[in-house]
C-alpha cells in the first residue's frame, strides 16, 4: 500500500505525525487494487448472495461450471439465463422459454433452420413421439409435405419398413380420406370419386356388379386360377332360404285325379330376394330318379301343373295324352317347371300345385324336388 513506517528513537516527532497522516489517507482510499492494498485470493471470498457485474462482463474464464439441477428455473426470475438441468444445459430466453440446448452427448439442433417456425407454430419431442403443430395454443396440428414415407416397427433395431409413396407420373393431385370409423366386422374398402375411403359388405358390392358395363368385376371372374372370388362363395340351404341362398323342398310323393289343383305339400319354397330374379325349377330328387306321370283310361286327359308365388299364378305347364280309348301313360323327367321371376326385393313363398282335366285321369310325382335361388 506504500505506507511510511517510523523508527522508534530515531525518527523525531513532528517527523513520525506526519507519517502517520499521509499512511491514514492511503488507508481511507485503498480498495484491494494495484497499489492500494494486496489483492483478495480466492480463498479469502465468501460469495453468498447474487454477485453484480453492473453491467459488465465477465471474462478471461478457463471455463463455466454449473451446479447441476434436479427442476426447472423459475423462468420469471431468471431470464435469460444459462443453466443446468439434470445433466443437459438449457437457456432461458426473454420471453420465458426454457429451451434445451443439449440432449444426450449432442447439440438439441440440426445445421440450419426450419422457416416460419416461430410461434404459435411448435415442434416437439416426447415419449418417443414427434410432435408439430400449427397453432400450439389451439393444438391445431401441422400440415406436412413430403416424398415417401417409410413406417418402422416402434422396437429396437427394425429393419424392415412399409413404404407409402405416390404412383409415378401422377397426372393431378388428389386427397384420399380415411374412413369415419372402423367395421363392426371385416368389410371391403371402397374409394368414391371425391377419394372418399368407406367400407361396404360383400352383399352390396355383389348386388352392383353387372357381367359388363361400369361393374364388370363379374366378368372376370372364374371357378379357378387368378381370379377366384367365385371359387370361395357359399350359399346358405334350406327351405326357407335368406338372401342369396338356395330353397330346396321335397321329395315329393304327389298323386291326383281332382279337377281342382291341389298343393303339392311338399314342394313349398319361401326365398328372400335383394332385388334379383328368381330361378325356381323342379329337378330329380330321393332315393331313386324322379319323374311326373300322367294316366287315363278315356280318349282324351290332361293334366296341370301350376306355380304360385303367394297366391298369384305365374306358371302352368299341360301334360296331354290323346288316342284310342284304354289305358295309356305318360312319364317325363323333371323339370315341369323352369322360369326366371322377376321381382323386386321381399321376402316370397313359391307353391307348386297340380290337376287334372277329368277324373278318368291321374297326375302323379315321384322324387320331384324344388329348387329356387337368387340369380
Amino acid at each position: 500500500m506504500g505506507l511510511t513506517t517510523s523508527t522508534p528513537g530515531v525518527t523525531n516527532d513532528l517527523t513520525a505525525a506526519t507519517s502517520e497522516q499521509s499512511n491514514y489517507q492511503v488507508i481511507d482510499i485503498h480498495d484491494h487494487s494495484s497499489m492500494k492494498g494486496a489483492q483478495v485470493p480466492t480463498a479469502g471470498l465468501n460469495i453468498n448472495a447474487n454477485l453484480g457485474f453492473a453491467g459488465f462482463k465477465a471474462f478471461n474464464f478457463l471455463a463455466a461450471q454449473f451446479s447441476n439441477q434436479t427442476s426447472s428455473l423459475s423462468a420469471a426470475e431468471n431470464k435469460p439465463c444459462v443453466y443446468s438441468l439434470n445433466g443437459e444445459l438449457r437457456f432461458i430466453d426473454n420471453s420465458g422459454n426454457d429451451v434445451l440446448l443439449t440432449n444426450a452427448g449432442s447439440v438439441n439442433s440440426a445445421t440450419g433452420s426450419i422457416s416460419g417456425l416461430s410461434s404459435p407454430v411448435a415442434a416437439g419431442f416426447s415419449s418417443s413421439t414427434f410432435t408439430w403443430r400449427a397453432n400450439a395454443g389451439t393444438g391445431i396440428y401441422a400440415k406436412m409435405a413430403n416424398a415417401d414415407v417409410s413406417l418402422y416397427e416402434s422396437v429396437a433395431n427394425a429393419g424392415n419398413a412399409v413404404t407409402l409413396k405416390s404412383p409415378a407420373s401422377l397426372g393431378v393431385s388428389y386427397s384420399v380420406t380415411f374412413p369415419i370409423a372402423t367395421p363392426a366386422s371385416t368389410q371391403y374398402v371402397t374409394m368414391a370419386t371425391t377419394g372418399q375411403l368407406a367400407t361396404a359388405s360383400a352383399d352390396s358390392i355383389g348386388s352392383a356388379m353387372t357381367v359388363t358395363g361400369v361393374n364388370a368385376i363379374a366378368s372376370t371372374m372364374t371357378a379357378t386360377g387368378g381370379n377366384t372370388i367365385a371359387n370361395v362363395r357359399t350359399r346358405t340351404y334350406g327351405a326357407e332360404a335368406e338372401a342369396g341362398g338356395v330353397s330346396r323342398s321335397g321329395p315329393a310323393l304327389f298323386s291326383t285325379s281332382s279337377v281342382s289343383f291341389e298343393n303339392v305339400v311338399e314342394l313349398s319354397a319361401t326365398i328372400t330376394s335383394t332385388g334379383r330374379p328368381i330361378q325356381i325349377m323342379l329337378i330329380s330328387g330321393g332315393s331313386s330318379l324322379g319323374y311326373i306321370s300322367l294316366s287315363r283310361t278315356g280318349i282324351l286327359s290332361e293334366g296341370v301343373i301350376r306355380l304360385l308365388r303367394g297366391a298369384v299364378p305365374i306358371a302352368d305347364s299341360w301334360y296331354t295324352l290323346q288316342g284310342a280309348s284304354g289305358a295309356l301313360l305318360l312319364r317325363v323327367p323333371p323339370p315341369g317347371v323352369f322360369m326366371l321371376d322377376a321381382v323386386a326385393a321381399g321376402t316370397y313363398v313359391y307353391q307348386l300345385q297340380g290337376r287334372v282335366t277329368d277324373v278318368a285321369t291321374q297326375l302323379n310325382m315321384s322324387n320331384v324336388r324344388m329348387i329356387a335361388y337368387e340369380i
